[in-house]
């Protein structure tokens, strides 16, 4: 009996693989278009891409002290092991938001692509281009950024990853800031609205996250009863002889 009930849950732990967690792996980047407008530009870095505005003269590299303001997409690499529900962090956007006091540039857009690339379970690509409506003043009470048209990535969540793991939906949030930043999100159409405030001289950071869970196996079940039908049916064959 002692045995039966050993073999029985091996079984049940390979029909299920309730244990056995999977891994999700992948990248995110992005990509500014040039807004076109006076004192703005675009540029590149090692460790992403951004755009920035509010001052004449030479693009800045994203460490640098001058006085532009700065959208920066970073090159976010992630890789989480997954055995039920996790909030994986996917991606990182830094905004560092500069008085800029010798030349305003008119409030503009600036549009961004932003990719996510998975590498396991299912290796994929997927895209979301987003306008970015920057407010920018240059009196201290701030600017604000209103984001239009996040759309999931076109995925039509809940989206099934190589039949093991599922997406279902994206979160975000603020993970680090000076002091009185603020973001928020709203529908906006079939998608989302974002609205991004940062104080002058202030910087902020914003996080997304994919909602990732675990799909069991659709026959595990099936398995599970066939395989413990199975062993006492063999038991009740060997007492019977």
């Amino acid at each position: 009996m002692k045995k039966t009930l050993a073999i029985s849950c091996v079984i049940a732990g390979l029909a299920t693989g309730g244990s056995a967690a999977t891994l999700f792996s992948g990248s995110t980047s992005g990509t500014f278009n040039d807004p076109g407008v006076s004192y703005s530009c675009t540029y590149s870095t090692a460790g992403g891409n951004g755009v920035a505005w509010g001052e004449s003269g030479s693009c800045p590299d994203y460490g640098g002290s001058d006085e532009h303001s700065r959208l920066f997409v970073q090159n976010y690499e992630f890789s989480e092991q997954i055995t039920g529900h996790e909030k994986v962090q996917i991606g990182q956007i830094k905004w560092k938001n500069e008085p800029n006091p010798s030349s305003k540039t008119t409030d503009f857009y600036a549009g961004l692509n932003l990719a996510l690339n998975i590498d396991s379970p299912t290796v994929a690509s997927f895209n979301e281009f987003l306008w970015n409506f920057i407010d920018n003043t240059p009196n201290p009470t701030g600017d604000r950024i209103l984001t239009y048209r996040w759309d999931d990535y076109g995925l039509d969540i809940p989206y099934l990853l190589s039949g093991s793991l599922r997406i279902d939906g994206f979160s975000f949030a603020l993970i680090g800031n000076t002091s009185g930043e603020t973001w928020s999100e709203s529908e906006y159409g079939s998608g989302l609205k974002f609205n991004w405030t940062n104080k002058e001289n202030n910087w902020s950071k914003l996080a997304i996250y994919a909602e990732v869970s675990q799909v069991p196996l659709p026959a595990a079940g099936w398995m599970l009863i066939a395989a413990v039908g199975g062993l006492g049916a063999m038991r009740r064959k060997r007492k019977a002889s």
